[in-house]
This record gives C-alpha cells, structure tokens and sequence, in this order.
C-alpha cells in the first residue's frame, strides 16, 4: 500500500474552483482514487465542461459569487488563473473549505492594462492572512520554480497552503525549475 494513500481518505474530494471549460478537471480525474466538483460561474463554461469532459469522477457544476461562504470542504481546493477576476479575490480564497491542501495561482505583480483582472500587483506580501504557505513561481514558457530558483521576472505566483501533517512540497523530490507540461495531442 503506497504511504499515501495512508495520509487521506480515499477517494480523495478535489474542488476545482472557476474550472472553467473543464479541461484542468478532466486532467485532475486522471488521477487514481480522485473525485472532481469543477465548479464555475458561467453556465456556458459547465455546459461545455459537461459535453466535451465528461466522467465518472467529474461533477461540473454552476455556482454563484456566494458558494465559498457555504460550500462544503474537500481535500484538496485547486484554481488556476481565476482569483484575479474576483473582487476581493485573496479574501475569499483565504475562507475556502479544505482539508488537506489549497493550491491557487495569480499573476504576480501584475501591471494595470488588463480590464478583465480585478487585482493587480499581487506579490508574496498579500498572502499575510495564509497560513502554512509556500509560493512558487511560473515563467511565460509556463516552467515552474520554486523560491530558491525564483525566476527574475515570474509570470504568475502559485500560493501552496498545506495542513501540517501533510509534507511542504518543497521538501519533497521535486527537482526546480521543472519544465511546463509536455502539449498533447487532440
């Protein structure tokens, strides 16, 4: 039995929040023992989601701008690129429901210019009300580091919180930078 395993129920309840199309989803559900809640504020996105990634482990559904006051916990909370468009954004990921870890990313020190994002200037200051925090960083080839091989200018900043009996992810075997996700086909 992998020692994982051991750390967490199985399955494993994963939230992806303003999952968008429901691509990210559909990747997460790959992984064995994992059940997915995709979750977004746009009827269109979930009817995509449901129509081109659909699965067993997948549940796509539509929310309002109220859902993390209410929302049950999961185990894992992930949300990539979606914090910015939010007013308030930092604060409402800061009351998200999670049991075992929180992973979202930002732009980091984003300049104003983009009418869609509601933060701008997101640095490792703004994460004071996070607790257990590690941060890493993305290039615009989409290579990750973390904050020893901190690149000079990140794209985005990844904010990792993570329970205490769980191990920081910078303490596990991961050799940084580590290169972006091969493209696949299709």
């Amino acid at each position: 039995l992998d020692i994982r395993l051991k750390l967490v129920d199985i399955p494993v309840r994963v939230l992806d929040f303003g999952c968008g199309v429901g691509y990210g989803s559909a990747m997460i559900a790959q992984i064995p023992g994992v059940l997915v809640t995709g979750v977004d504020v746009s009827p269109q996105c979930i009817e995509y989601a449901q129509e081109h990634y659909p699965g067993a482990a997948i549940k796509h559904l539509v929310i309002s701008e109220d859902f993390v006051r209410a929302m049950p916990e999961y185990d894992y909370v992930v949300s990539r690129g979606v914090i910015e468009h939010i007013p308030n954004g930092l604060e409402v990921a800061v009351k998200m429901k999670w049991r075992n870890r929180l992973l979202f990313n930002v732009p980091y020190n984003e300049a104003p210019g983009n009418p869609h994002h509601l933060l701008l200037g997101i640095t490792e200051k703004d994460f004071a009300k996070f607790t257990d925090v590690e941060f890493f960083y993305e290039d615009l080839q989409g290579i990750t580091y973390d904050a020893k091989t901190k690149p000079v200018s990140p794209n985005m900043i990844t904010c990792v919180c993570s329970k205490p009996f769980l191990p920081r992810v910078g303490e596990m075997a991961i050799s940084f930078p580590l290169p972006a996700w091969p493209k696949t086909a299709g």
